[in-house]
């Protein structure tokens, strides 16, 4: 996972220049063209590919008493 601080890469001239280069994709891949912000409305769904997704949660305010955050976990296996 290029987000991840243990992912390494081999072959270069030293890990520094590994690291550049991971923060560079890491930069391209988070950039306003490839991100996607979604605004919740009563009955949206959203699905994506754990295993090709860059994801993270925003900050909500839990206290709030119309905020209900539900999740559902579902796994596909391909044989």
């Amino acid at each position: 996972y290029v987000g991840s601080p243990h992912v390494r890469v081999e072959g270069l001239e030293s890990s520094a220049t590994g690291s550049d280069l991971l923060a560079m994709v890491l930069r391209h891949a988070t950039s306003p063209a490839y991100t996607w912000f979604h605004k919740w409305r009563p009955g949206d769904v959203i699905v994506w590919d754990n295993t090709q997704t860059l994801h993270h949660a925003m900050p909500y305010d839990a206290r709030t008493p119309d905020v209900v955050r539900m999740l559902y976990r579902t796994q596909v296996r391909f044989a």
